[in-house]
């Protein structure tokens, strides 16, 4: 399973998102987003940050608007956030 890094999440203008348990999701693990326009992205869990076990939870964003991916990285951009994720290594 390929695994991703959160590396960021930012408001639509750019700005942090350090509302809420936006600040606790950087650094977690997950599987590779698989995101669809117009549909929700379903992030599902593997590791928090400091490493321990984190599968069986899920995040559920608002509806995907686009996507782009470069290289290792993932930009999933929802209607009121922009996640950036990076492929990560096993």
């Amino acid at each position: 399973m390929e695994k991703y890094k959160i590396v960021s999440i930012t408001h639509s203008d750019g700005a942090p998102r350090n509302d809420g348990r936006y600040p606790q999701r950087i650094g977690r693990i997950c599987g590779k987003p698989i995101a669809f326009i117009g549909q929700p992205l379903f992030i599902e869990y593997i590791y928090k940050a400091d490493g321990s076990d984190y599968r069986g939870y899920t995040l559920r964003t608002s509806l995907v608007e686009r996507v782009s991916e470069t290289g290792s990285r993932i930009t999933v951009e929802t209607m009121n956030s922009i996640y950036e994720f990076e492929k990560v290594e096993d």
